[in-house]
């Protein structure tokens, strides 16, 4: 009831769980007004009180674990305030020996794309609070 169903409904949702995942990454690591990060102050939080906070137990989806990971591996290489290009993704794969669908090379550009809208707008609120991160 209100979801379609089928192959496209299902990819479509797995595509929007993984971007809400990147987004949700790119928050834990923003810097705080005190310049630790949200996962750190969540993580010191957990240690004191013996209780992980939800925020640090959210995992992506698991039938995407191989986009999630392949993401993660080119977006901790990318030029400084750059996005991952087509270019990189292709030598990620011959270097992995891995075959991408489009499917997937798609939505790790959607996931890169999602990530620094994410912290431009984490940024820009920190700028217009008076404390750049």
């Amino acid at each position: 009831a209100g979801r379609p169903a089928g192959p496209c409904a299902f990819y479509a949702q797995l595509r929007a769980g993984l971007i809400a995942h990147a987004e949700h990454e790119v928050r834990l690591s923003h810097p705080q007004p005190d310049g630790a990060t949200l996962r750190q102050h969540l993580q010191r939080a957990a240690q004191a009180t013996g209780r992980a906070d939800a925020l640090l137990l959210q995992r992506p989806p698991a039938a995407a674990t191989q986009v999630w990971q392949a993401f993660c591996d080119l977006s901790s290489r990318r030029p400084p305030g750059g996005a991952i290009a087509l270019v990189e993704i292709e030598a990620w794969q011959r270097l992995h020996r891995a075959e991408l669908t489009g499917w997937e090379v798609d939505c790790i550009t959607a996931l890169d794309d999602a990530a620094m809208a994410t912290a431009a707008e984490l940024q820009r609120k920190a700028t217009l609070a008076g404390k750049p991160q």
